[in-house]
């Protein structure tokens, strides 16, 4: 889990996680083209030679495969607003759910489950998955990565 370093670097910071970097790497290389409509969540994917199937938001989704979920949810911080959040499906069929809001101060933020803290709110659907990078993609790159 990584957190975000401001309101509305949610989609850096995802990438991050899901490509094992550092937030503040991300974001100085991507977070500007984003937020101007630049590129893409796939554009960033791309960049970085991580495989990953592509969703179209026409079309029927559900988290159903093991791998890393890329997913626009609704905002619970800022109204009217998206928000990205990463969702692990493991394949016994656990999944996770790492809010890049998490820990940031008052923020609300998504959960997979009840827990204890008031601010975190428990994923209930309404979401949008923008991809999906399998558990075999991300330990490859990694793999490689780490050598580099």
């Amino acid at each position: 889990h990584q957190m975000q370093p401001c309101p509305v670097s949610c989609v850096s910071t995802c990438i991050a996680m899901v490509a094992g970097r550092p937030v503040d790497q991300i974001v100085e290389q991507f977070h500007t083209a984003y937020r101007e409509t630049d590129l893409s969540i796939g554009d960033m994917l791309r960049d970085l030679n991580i495989d990953f199937t592509d969703y179209r938001s026409s079309e029927r989704q559900s988290i159903d495969a093991d791998g890393v979920y890329l997913c626009g949810v609704p905002s619970l911080n800022i109204q009217g607003g998206m928000h990205q959040v990463v969702i692990e499906m493991a394949d016994d069929g656990e999944w996770t759910v790492l809010d890049p809001n998490m820990g940031r101060g008052d923020r609300l933020y998504y959960a997979a489950g009840p827990t204890d803290d008031p601010l975190s709110v428990q994923m209930a659907g309404g979401y949008n998955i923008d991809a999906l990078i399998t558990h075999e993609t991300l330990s490859a790159w990694h793999t490689f990565w780490v050598r580099d």
